[in-house]
């Protein structure tokens, strides 16, 4: 029986809200695996489409890391899956920044998804790094065809380029990941935030989605965690669990 078809017999057995709680408490077993793999899919698959509707852009897929192009770097990505609109706003909404004074730069920025988000708040620029030129063009070509309340215009750039040769501004920033890549990209990044800030001191935040190697930003003994409200996900299992992590500078002394 497909993951389908066992969604729509527990639907009928035990109701949409009995199928959730029962899901909720056997998601670690196997056999309900498929269905959270189906559930979340479909989430993000619905709330992509839905922003991308809204806005006349095309961010909505998944693209597993090592079928995108980029030559030896794909061996480091994840997937490329554009942000959810309502947690990268329940995060943004959570920042104590002066926006308009700030940089936001999106590591992994796949079609800016992220970028056109953060374009709905005054920052001062916005930036995407993205090593794919497959998916570096579909940002550029959205960036020509989004409409709506987001206003696109001469702040946001976008860079074709291996994101452990971006060169941080001089400026105050929010650094900006969803999960793009594992530790091997991450660490050097990481080496280049804490160099960055010994020779320039300034505000930087780091906002980092599922953040499989938040030990790396830990370690830096120039930044400190901010508390912040884990926004809600697709799969009832995963309350509870981290899917956002900040940090940011320590006082100056």
């Amino acid at each position: 029986m497909s993951a389908v078809a066992r969604l729509r017999q527990a639907i009928r057995t035990h109701g949409s809200l009995g199928t959730l709680r029962l899901a909720a408490g056997l998601a670690s077993r196997p056999l309900l695996r498929p269905l959270q793999q189906w559930w979340v899919s479909r989430y993000l698959r619905v709330t992509g489409r839905r922003f991308d509707r809204q806005f006349h852009v095309n961010t909505t897929g998944w693209i597993d890391g090592e079928k995108l192009d980029g030559g030896a770097n794909a061996l480091h990505a994840t997937a490329y899956a554009g942000v959810v609109p309502a947690p990268f706003r329940m995060v943004m909404d959570q920042l104590k920044i002066d926006f308009a004074k700030h940089v936001f730069i999106d590591f992994g920025s796949g079609k800016g998804r992220a970028l056109f988000l953060a374009a709905q708040y005054p920052f001062a620029r916005i930036v995407g790094v993205e090593f794919s030129p497959q998916l570096h063009e579909v940002a550029r070509a959205n960036c020509q065809t989004c409409r709506g309340p987001i206003a696109i215009d001469n702040r946001i750039e976008l860079y074709c380029m291996d994101a452990t040769k971006y060169e941080l501004p001089a400026q105050p920033a929010v650094l900006f990941f969803f999960n793009p890549f594992d530790e091997s990209v991450m660490r050097p990044i990481a080496d280049q935030v804490q160099e960055s800030l010994r020779r320039n001191p300034r505000h930087v935040l780091i906002v980092y989605f599922w953040p499989v190697a938040r030990r790396l930003w830990d370690a830096l003994d120039c930044l400190v965690t901010v508390p912040v409200r884990q926004p809600t996900w697709a799969w009832p299992a995963h309350r509870g669990r981290e899917i956002v992590a900040i940090w940011t500078v320590k006082p100056f002394t």
